[in-house]
Protein backbone atom coordinates (compact mmCIF):
# COMPACT_ATOMS: atom_id res chain seq x y z
CA UNK A 1 0.00 0.00 0.00
CA UNK A 2 0.75 3.83 -0.41
CA UNK A 3 -0.32 6.59 1.53
CA UNK A 4 -3.12 7.68 -0.33
CA UNK A 5 -4.53 3.82 0.24
CA UNK A 6 -4.02 3.96 3.65
CA UNK A 7 -5.26 7.39 4.15
CA UNK A 8 -8.02 5.96 2.56
CA UNK A 9 -8.97 2.95 4.16
CA UNK A 10 -8.48 4.71 7.70
CA UNK A 11 -10.59 7.31 6.35
CA UNK A 12 -13.62 5.08 5.62
CA UNK A 13 -13.56 2.85 8.94
CA UNK A 14 -13.25 6.43 10.63
CA UNK A 15 -16.31 7.34 9.44
CA UNK A 16 -18.74 4.57 9.50
CA UNK A 17 -17.28 2.40 12.58
CA UNK A 18 -14.84 5.36 14.35
CA UNK A 19 -11.12 4.48 14.37
CA UNK A 20 -9.25 4.01 17.73
CA UNK A 21 -6.22 2.53 16.50
CA UNK A 22 -4.27 1.50 12.86
CA UNK A 23 -1.16 -0.85 12.62
CA UNK A 24 1.17 -0.87 9.77
CA UNK A 25 2.85 -3.95 9.33
CA UNK A 26 5.92 -2.73 8.14
CA UNK A 27 7.35 0.73 7.28
CA UNK A 28 9.83 -0.67 5.16
CA UNK A 29 7.17 -1.80 3.25
CA UNK A 30 4.85 1.72 2.69
CA UNK A 31 5.58 3.31 -0.96
CA UNK A 32 5.61 6.57 -1.48
CA UNK A 33 5.25 8.29 -4.87
CA UNK A 34 8.76 9.55 -5.17
CA UNK A 35 12.11 7.91 -5.41
CA UNK A 36 13.46 9.71 -2.83
CA UNK A 37 16.39 7.79 -0.56
CA UNK A 38 15.40 5.92 2.34
CA UNK A 39 15.27 8.95 4.89
CA UNK A 40 13.14 11.13 3.26
CA UNK A 41 11.16 8.21 1.77
CA UNK A 42 10.32 7.37 5.98
CA UNK A 43 9.96 11.27 6.87
CA UNK A 44 7.25 11.27 4.13
CA UNK A 45 5.70 8.57 5.30
CA UNK A 46 5.61 9.85 9.09
CA UNK A 47 4.36 12.96 8.64
CA UNK A 48 1.36 11.54 6.78
CA UNK A 49 0.77 9.43 9.42
CA UNK A 50 0.74 11.74 12.21
CA UNK A 51 -1.37 14.10 10.20
CA UNK A 52 -3.70 11.50 9.81
CA UNK A 53 -3.56 10.55 13.40
CA UNK A 54 -4.67 14.43 14.61
CA UNK A 55 -7.12 14.34 11.95
CA UNK A 56 -8.65 10.76 13.17
CA UNK A 57 -7.95 11.20 16.44
CA UNK A 58 -6.28 7.84 16.73
CA UNK A 59 -3.11 6.33 17.82
CA UNK A 60 -1.17 4.94 15.08
CA UNK A 61 1.43 1.25 15.70
CA UNK A 62 4.07 0.81 12.72
CA UNK A 63 5.93 -2.03 12.71
CA UNK A 64 9.58 -1.62 11.28
CA UNK A 65 12.85 -3.73 11.09
CA UNK A 66 16.01 -3.70 12.65
CA UNK A 67 19.34 -3.63 10.79
CA UNK A 68 21.67 -6.52 11.53
CA UNK A 69 23.94 -4.37 13.66
CA UNK A 70 22.74 -6.13 16.99
CA UNK A 71 23.68 -9.66 16.03
CA UNK A 72 27.22 -8.85 15.57
CA UNK A 73 27.53 -6.82 18.82
CA UNK A 74 28.45 -8.78 21.84
CA UNK A 75 26.72 -9.85 24.95
CA UNK A 76 22.57 -9.39 25.29
CA UNK A 77 21.82 -8.56 22.01
CA UNK A 78 19.40 -6.19 22.88
CA UNK A 79 18.51 -4.12 20.33
CA UNK A 80 18.88 -0.22 20.46
CA UNK A 81 17.38 2.98 18.72
CA UNK A 82 20.55 2.68 16.34
CA UNK A 83 19.60 -1.00 15.40
CA UNK A 84 16.50 0.73 13.76
CA UNK A 85 16.49 0.88 9.39
CA UNK A 86 16.17 5.02 9.32
CA UNK A 87 17.21 5.29 13.05
CA UNK A 88 17.51 9.12 12.79
CA UNK A 89 14.15 9.55 11.59
CA UNK A 90 12.43 7.46 13.40
CA UNK A 91 14.18 8.60 16.43
CA UNK A 92 13.07 12.34 15.48
CA UNK A 93 9.57 11.75 14.31
CA UNK A 94 7.84 8.64 16.77
CA UNK A 95 6.06 9.67 20.13
CA UNK A 96 7.71 5.74 21.26
CA UNK A 97 9.62 3.48 20.54
CA UNK A 98 9.12 -0.47 21.75
CA UNK A 99 11.20 -3.21 21.23
CA UNK A 100 10.18 -6.98 21.65
CA UNK A 101 13.12 -9.40 22.83
CA UNK A 102 13.75 -12.39 23.30
CA UNK A 103 17.03 -13.68 24.42
CA UNK A 104 16.39 -17.41 23.87
CA UNK A 105 16.45 -16.13 19.50
CA UNK A 106 19.59 -15.10 19.86
CA UNK A 107 20.49 -18.84 21.73
CA UNK A 108 21.12 -17.10 25.28
CA UNK A 109 20.27 -19.76 28.06
CA UNK A 110 20.80 -18.11 30.33
CA UNK A 111 20.87 -14.34 31.99
CA UNK A 112 23.47 -13.12 33.88
CA UNK A 113 21.95 -13.77 37.55
CA UNK A 114 21.54 -17.98 36.12
CA UNK A 115 17.51 -17.55 35.11
CA UNK A 116 16.90 -19.42 32.48
CA UNK A 117 15.21 -17.67 29.31
CA UNK A 118 13.05 -20.03 27.91
CA UNK A 119 9.78 -18.90 27.73
CA UNK A 120 11.13 -15.36 28.55
CA UNK A 121 11.05 -12.24 26.91
CA UNK A 122 10.48 -8.39 27.31
CA UNK A 123 9.16 -5.40 26.04
CA UNK A 124 12.12 -2.80 25.78
CA UNK A 125 10.63 0.72 25.87
CA UNK A 126 13.50 3.43 24.42
CA UNK A 127 11.84 6.41 23.80
CA UNK A 128 7.93 7.41 25.44
CA UNK A 129 7.81 10.83 24.88
CA UNK A 130 4.89 11.21 27.40
CA UNK A 131 5.78 8.71 29.83
CA UNK A 132 8.44 6.22 30.99
CA UNK A 133 11.02 4.61 29.51
CA UNK A 134 12.32 1.07 30.88
CA UNK A 135 11.33 -2.65 30.76
CA UNK A 136 8.71 -4.96 31.12
CA UNK A 137 9.18 -8.66 31.51
CA UNK A 138 6.66 -10.96 29.56
CA UNK A 139 6.69 -14.82 29.07
CA UNK A 140 6.59 -16.07 25.34
CA UNK A 141 5.00 -19.11 24.15
CA UNK A 142 6.41 -20.01 20.10
CA UNK A 143 2.27 -20.61 19.43
CA UNK A 144 0.02 -18.41 21.38
CA UNK A 145 2.94 -15.13 21.50
CA UNK A 146 2.83 -12.82 24.21
CA UNK A 147 1.62 -12.49 27.52
CA UNK A 148 1.97 -10.37 31.10
CA UNK A 149 3.76 -12.71 33.16
CA UNK A 150 1.37 -15.13 35.52
CA UNK A 151 0.42 -13.52 39.04
CA UNK A 152 2.03 -10.02 37.96
CA UNK A 153 -0.24 -7.26 38.77
CA UNK A 154 0.05 -4.01 37.16
CA UNK A 155 -0.06 -1.17 39.62
CA UNK A 156 -2.66 0.70 40.13
CA UNK A 157 -3.53 3.93 37.51
CA UNK A 158 -1.32 6.86 38.46
CA UNK A 159 -5.29 8.90 37.40
CA UNK A 160 -8.09 7.38 39.21
CA UNK A 161 -11.26 8.23 37.38
CA UNK A 162 -13.64 10.95 38.64
CA UNK A 163 -16.30 8.76 41.04
CA UNK A 164 -19.58 10.69 40.04
CA UNK A 165 -21.83 8.60 42.44
CA UNK A 166 -21.99 11.29 45.18
CA UNK A 167 -23.11 13.84 42.21
CA UNK A 168 -25.73 11.35 40.77
CA UNK A 169 -27.35 11.27 44.62
CA UNK A 170 -27.39 14.81 44.41
CA UNK A 171 -29.87 15.45 41.49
Amino acid sequence: FNIAEIENICTSAYYQTGLSYVFIDTLDYVKTDDKDDDLRRIAKIYTALVRMAKTMECTIFMLAHLNRENKKRGGSKRPELSDLKGSSTIEQMSAGVTFLYRAEYYEITELADGASTKGRGEAITKKHRNGEVGTEILSFHPIRGWRDIEGYTPPPPKYAPADFTEAKKDD
